[in-house]
């Protein structure tokens, strides 16, 4: 028998190739190439399914790859209602499985799964028959004929009406759930699927209409009907279901009735029948062995502390060694602490990297989600637009993967909603009617540059100004001394919007303020590109990973900092007396080129950008963020050092200007610098004083 960490291990590879499949699919259309990909998957589950003797999934696998090949052999390419046919397998699939786990049984009936698989074959006939014969309209039986549309106790199978009958036993009831989405919105299908995502606080999901594959891709008119079991009141049933755009909800009992059909028919198995057990698992146990595992996320972010605390370890390991080297520079005793300490620090780095590269993602896995959005919202205010992403591959640590999800989305919603113009409105302007949206994602260094790009109508500096005024979010007279990027940020301010009018996805100035929160909190940060007439581009730059980084210790006034090597050109040193006063700050000559520079300590101190006066030579280190540099005046650099980036507690992370603290071998404490937020910081400073 198996142990539960087998069965557990069963599912995780079951459902690693599950998502293999549903992105594959997202490809289809666009690459046909990506089918041997969807076969392989399909394969590796009856593999699977069949090592551990789960004979009722390979059952339903071995109906379901001959389907396969005839979809593959629909020509020209793969029509879409055939690639609709992929959707409904891969569900069935997936639903079984997930049944199976929740029910913690191999023996689940595989009646109703395999009575579905043979009305999509038959349905794939008459696809291939219209697409290669030309044959013209082709009358298919229908198995399932005498079953009922919609979503009522004839659609459970044997084992889901056992499951409820048993249940009830143990204090469960079981209800039909009806959940209506606002009319107004765009996306229902979304926030329907919000809806389904906090089941599983509830009780037991048993069936809902539509299906997952039906609710995304096809027309969701916003109705959507569960039947789940439950120990839960209605109340709080009624509260973890109640959420964003939910209008009505309505929540009765729901009873079991003698099923109309006999789940246990011949033609549910003409397709195939059970297998011996023994021999299956005999031929397959070596082949199916997996090349790869899951691990919970918990392990590597207790391993990635362990290699935190390593980093500090050989820090002072290394300052150790400097100090032997200053007492034996001369003797073997400095010669083996040197050697022992470069050998350590290079497999430690090793160590390093190899943990951090087990926490990446492709970003693709929230990139595809933003297509259907997209294109759903431009339907809806009746547009036309082209999603185009590019950098899909690009990986980037998964916790900052989990956060950036709705930041994005949100963006994406604001390009086709704020950015794109109607068609009429392009063809007046000498545009293509049709829209393009970019999403493309890259490593830059140690990080990810994410751009949401638009060819639309850009944003209204004029606009943004008067808004900004009306709303009383800043006076007359500091935003005439702001710069254009300065007024830009204003956006970003909370109830800031440039909607004259409230629709179903902007216009309550609620939005863009979060993003920018959600950005900040990971030690990122967000700038904004646009040509009124033209089009926008908002740029968002996140750390690759939020752990370990490589910075320059300095001390400025009362306290230790660090600078990220990532956001430094170089550091140097200046006579007070080259300083020049330009404008509102002082500045330096730099290489051919006016740079700002301001002391650390007046800006976090003083609240105060200007440099205070001083004599002999000053430490600057040269920052940049993107296009901007500026030079920040230190009392002391020490030099550089790895260190572990620890968040700053509750009452300290809003603070602007600094992304973490960190611990140093020798007990003392360094804040760490955040470039983009400082540079913002020093211009606010600039303006209200």
């Amino acid at each position: 028998m198996l142990s539960n960490e087998g069965i557990k291990l069963f599912y995780d590879e079951v459902k690693e190739h599950l998502d293999s499949i549903k992105k594959t699919l997202s490809l289809l259309q666009k690459d046909p190439a990506v089918f041997n990909s969807l076969s392989g998957d399909f394969e590796e589950i009856r593999k699977l399914s069949v090592s551990i003797g789960f004979v009722s999934l390979d059952l339903i696998m071995e109906n379901a790859l001959p389907l396969l090949k005839k979809i593959k052999e629909i020509t020209p390419g793969l029509k879409a209602d055939a690639i609709q046919k992929l959707y409904e397998i891969y569900q069935l699939v997936s639903d079984f499985a997930l049944l199976s786990k929740k029910t913690e049984s191999f023996k689940n009936d595989p009646g109703f799964t395999l009575l579905k698989i043979a009305d999509i074959s038959e349905t794939i006939d008459s696809i291939k028959n219209k697409t290669n014969k030309k044959s013209g309209n082709i009358q298919t039986k229908n198995i399932a004929a005498n079953i009922e549309p919609g979503l009522n106790e004839l659609f459970l199978g044997l084992t889901q009406r056992d499951l409820i009958t048993h249940n009830i036993t143990k204090g469960f009831k079981t209800y039909l759930i009806t959940v209506e989405i606002d009319s107004n919105e765009k996306i229902k299908w979304m926030y329907a699927k919000k809806v389904l995502e906090n089941i599983p606080q509830i009780g037991i999901l048993l069936k809902y209409d539509p299906n997952k594959t039906d609710l995304i891709t096809k027309e969701f008119a916003g109705i959507l009907r569960i039947i789940l079991q439950s120990k839960m009141s209605r109340d709080f049933i009624s509260k973890k279901i109640f959420l964003e755009k939910v209008c009505s909800l309505k929540i009765e009992d729901f009873v079991l009735t003698k099923a109309s059909y006999d789940i246990s028919n011949s033609k549910i198995y003409k397709y195939g029948k059970f297998k011996k057990e023994k021999k299956i698992v005999k031929k397959y146990r070596i082949e199916s062995a997996s090349k790869s595992i899951r691990v919970p996320i918990r392990k590597l972010d207790v391993m990635m502390n362990l290699i935190g605390e390593m980093v500090i370890s050989t820090s002072g390991f290394k300052r150790l060694e400097q100090k032997i080297h200053r007492k034996y520079h001369d003797s073997d005793i400095y010669y083996d602490v040197n050697l022992i300490a470069e050998n350590l620090i290079e497999v430690i780095s090793d160590l390093q990297k190899s943990i951090m590269h087990t926490r990446m993602l492709p970003i693709s896995r929230i990139f595809n989600q933003y297509k259907k959005v997209a294109q759903d919202l431009a339907k809806a205010d009746k547009k036309e637009i082209t999603l185009i992403m590019k950098g899909e591959d690009t990986e980037l640590d998964k916790k900052v993967i989990d956060a950036i999800g709705d930041p994005i989305l949100h963006l994406v919603r604001n390009a086709v909603d704020h950015g794109i113009e109607s068609p009429e409105e392009r063809i007046k302007k000498g545009k293509k009617p049709n829209g393009r949206i970019l999403l493309s994602a890259s490593q830059i260094s140690n990080h990810i540059i994410i751009t949401i790009e638009d060819d639309g109508r850009g944003i209204d500096i004029d606009k943004v100004r008067e808004k900004a005024l009306k709303k009383n979010l800043i006076t007359e007279e500091k935003i005439e001394l702001m710069e254009k990027n300065q007024i830009l940020n204003l956006i970003f301010e909370p109830g800031f919007s440039t909607r004259d009018e409230v629709s179903a996805v902007s216009g309550r100035g609620v939005g863009m303020d979060v993003v920018k929160a959600a950005i900040s909190l990971l030690n990122g940060s967000i700038d904004i590109k646009t040509e009124y007439g033209k089009g926008s581009e908002f740029i968002l730059s996140l750390p690759l990973t939020l752990r370990i980084i490589n910075v320059i210790l300095c001390h400025a006034g009362k306290n230790n900092y660090a600078v990220s090597i990532v956001d430094t050109i170089e550091t140097i040193k200046v006579m007070a007396e080259d300083l020049r006063s330009i404008k509102k700050y002082q500045a330096i000559d730099y290489r051919g080129e006016i740079v700002t520079v301001v002391s650390l300590k007046s800006v976090f101190e003083n609240n105060i950008a200007k440099v205070e006066k001083k004599t002999g030579l000053l430490n600057i280190v040269i920052t940049k963020y993107r296009d901007k540099k500026l030079g920040i005046i230190l009392d002391e650099i020490y030099g550089t050092q790895d260190i572990v980036l620890k968040t700053l507690g509750k009452n300290y992370k809003h603070i602007r200007g600094l992304s973490g603290a960190s611990l140093l071998d020798d007990g003392r404490v360094v804040l760490v610098v955040d470039v983009p937020g400082f540079m913002d910081i020093v211009g606010d400073i600039a303006i209200n004083s």
